[in-house]
């Protein structure tokens, strides 16, 4: 991830946070972003530098603002997060074209998944349904708000600070009525889940003409990344068209732990999804699908914690066994490091290897399990 160098000291002068008292400390575990830990003496601040290429994406400015407001919410909620310092109205800031977020520095901890107890399942599934269960309003933007500008313009470069330029009635097949009136038809496709059509065949040619240590895995896969994209796709067409707010990323390790009790981070990729579609791969994750050993006890606690705190659902796993395969979008990115289609440095590619092979191998335990997770979630 090649960042443009970032002057940390002109950053926290301009915005008041006191003089640098040591020099900067890169932060390990990222696999996007890269994480420095500041100290001047007003305390201790954690500074996210936003990777560039993903800066350039579509959309992604009005993605990330509309994860600002959302992250308000939660706060007004009172939902234990650690949210990002805001300054002049915006928590995304930007400095000679680099993209940044500073937080308060916690000492609180991400728990490995050996770790992990049915408990802290519990915990998590009832702080998703509580986020599940925040009333929308006006929160969820018009349609006109959901689709990013199309000529990909940014900010100039610049060595000053800038910031960046209903209730559910009806019955289906998945959910029952509820008191609660956080679930919404979705007003636009933007919210809702999209289905996958990787071209894996490209990927696997590319890989061999490059002579990548990918291509025989992605090869002897060929046929299961098809058919896992298939019963995905199913499991999208499968569900009810609503949404809520959704976090998005809050696997284990984007929730530290202080007092057994949890606080959520990176919530940039906080937006409006499909509660069901969360719900599902959150309690595969927490259930130990991360590493290829899914717990009984811990998806079913998980399951069973959600439903107390939202309310009575009903869900027919059969269809939606195919969201599991959501590993696929992860594989396709990693793919793209490792095969320098979207990829900064050297650095960046040796990590899109590293999850490439990872992320194949939960596709394929995950397909040898699947049939025994239905039965998990019925016990629910």
């Amino acid at each position: 991830m090649k960042h443009l160098q970032f002057d940390f000291d002109t950053v926290f002068r301009q915005l008041k946070l006191g003089t640098l008292t040591v020099q900067p400390q890169r932060v390990t575990g990222g696999y996007l972003h890269r994480m420095f830990r500041v100290e001047t003496h007003t305390g201790k601040y954690a500074v996210k530098l936003l990777n560039p290429l993903i800066m350039k994406r579509p959309g992604v400015l009005e993605d990330y603002k509309r994860a600002g407001r959302i992250e308000r919410i939660l706060s007004e909620h009172h939902i234990p997060i650690i949210p990002a310092l805001e300054f002049g109205g915006s928590t995304l800031h930007c400095l000679n074209g680099q993209y940044f977020y500073i937080f308060r520095w916690s000492d609180a901890k991400a728990m490995e998944q050996n770790q992990i107890q049915e408990e802290h399942c519990r915990i998590i599934g009832r702080l998703l349904a509580r986020i599940h269960k925040l009333p929308l309003g006006e929160a969820l933007p018009d349609p006109s708000d959901s689709h990013p500008e199309k000529s990909g313009s940014h900010p100039e470069k610049s060595d000053s600070l800038s910031e960046p330029s209903g209730s559910f009635s009806e019955k289906s097949d998945y959910l029952s009525e509820n008191a609660h009136g956080s679930f919404t038809r979705s007003r636009d496709k933007h919210f809702s889940p999209g289905k996958f059509c990787m071209d894996w065949d490209e990927y696997i040619c590319l890989a061999e003409k490059m002579h990548s240590e990918l291509a025989g895995a992605l090869a002897e896969n060929r046929d299961l990344l098809y058919l896992a994209q298939q019963e995905y796709n199913a499991a999208i067409d499968s569900l009810p068209d609503i949404v809520c707010i959704s976090d998005g990323d809050m696997d284990c390790k984007n929730v530290l732990w202080k007092n057994g009790k949890p606080l959520i981070i990176d919530l940039e990729c906080l937006d409006y999804g499909n509660p069901f579609l969360e719900m599902f791969r959150l309690a595969l994750s927490w259930a130990g699908g991360d590493v290829c050993h899914i717990d009984p006890g811990r998806l079913e606690g998980f399951l069973e914690a959600y439903r107390l705190e939202y309310g009575e659902i009903s869900v027919d796993w059969e269809r939606i066994l195919g969201a599991g395969f959501s590993w696929l979008e992860w594989l396709e990115y990693n793919i793209k490091r490792a095969l320098r289609i979207e990829c900064g440095d050297e650095e960046e590619q040796k990590l899109g290897i590293r999850e490439a092979q990872e992320t194949i191998r939960r596709i394929v335990y995950y397909h040898s399990v699947r049939k025994d997770v239905v039965k998990s979630c019925r016990c629910s």
